[in-house]
């Protein structure tokens, strides 16, 4: 079933379509009335008016379950093409001659973010004075809907259907040592060879989960939970413990670069490693065209990579 811009325009208003789409996006009139500052007997109001100008039905709705019927699940697609259209032509006009400005609120995985986001920081404020970031360092998987999040950066795969993802770059694994651990323990060869050898584990923090360690071999995925005496929950102190030839460590590429060149750690098993992950900044929608968030993704997208 198709729905053209013409018909939809003829037919429904902008209220009803903003009370679909946040009902729809939070599976609730409740939650979508509180989205919208509204009652939810308004925004229910809306969703029916919307229905009976359509002629079809939108949502299932039962006494504990309000889902999407395979109408509105087409309908839902087509109507955030025209909200985003209609958003975009309001940021455009509003930012029309004038430098991005107002606040941002960003959301950084801890590590990634310190060693390749925070360093590009100032020369990002000196292009964009005007700009206010309100960053947060997490490596929990924020709800930007739900939390207000204005742009996420994420390394690995996205599942996300409701947001907008920007390419920036990829995140390379490697297996490191100090050449004093190789001297006494000797360089492994193969996947076989880890079994004999200290290996510092890190695990989440916060919990007892231990960071599998992954690699491709003989075109498979294997995820190998690592053997020795030491566990961190700190990044840096992961690497410390690498220099300090308390074992091998898993990392990723942009932790160490500075210490593979100055010899202090090296890499090993390079074959095996696995593809890698790439890194996304992520935005909602809503925020399609807004100049401060396509002012943050611009600049970062492409030096992150």
């Amino acid at each position: 079933m198709q729905f053209t811009c013409a018909f939809m325009a003829k037919l429904v208003d902008l209220i009803s379509l903003t009370a679909f789409v946040e009902t729809a996006r939070h599976d609730s009139f409740s939650a979508a009335a509180r989205q919208l500052g509204q009652s939810p007997s308004a925004v229910s109001r809306a969703v029916d008016r919307l229905e009976r100008e359509l002629g079809i039905r939108l949502f299932a709705r039962t006494t504990r379950q309000l889902r999407l019927t395979e109408e509105g699940e087409v309908f839902l697609e087509q109507t955030r093409e025209i909200l985003d259209a209609l958003a975009a032509a309001k940021h455009a006009a509003q930012g029309a001659g004038k430098a991005p400005s107002g606040s941002l609120r960003v959301s950084l995985p801890v590590v990634f973010g310190r060693c390749c986001v925070a360093p590009l920081l100032g020369a990002f404020q000196h292009r964009y004075p005007q700009l206010r970031l309100d960053i947060a360092f997490t490596d929990r998987r924020v709800d930007l809907v739900e939390e207000n999040i204005d742009v996420a950066v994420r390394i690995g795969a996205l599942a996300d259907s409701r947001l907008v993802a920007r390419a920036a770059g990829h995140v390379h694994y490697r297996v490191c040592g100090s050449p004093d651990y190789f001297r006494i323990h000797g360089v492994p060869a193969s996947l076989d060879d880890l079994r004999d050898h200290r290996c510092v584990h890190f695990r989440y923090p916060g919990t007892a989960t231990p960071f599998r360690w992954q690699f491709h071999s003989e075109g498979k995925t294997v995820r190998w939970r690592p053997e020795g005496p030491i566990a961190v929950d700190d990044a840096d102190a992961l690497v410390g413990a690498g220099i300090g030839a308390a074992g091998l460590i898993y990392v990723p590429t942009y932790r160490v670069r500075e210490h593979l060149a100055s010899g202090a750690l090296q890499s090993v098993l390079d074959d095996v490693m696995p593809s890698p992950q790439p890194v996304s900044i992520l935005f909602t929608h809503s925020q399609l065209l807004a100049p401060r968030v396509r002012a943050f993704v611009d600049f970062f997208s492409t030096r992150i990579a």
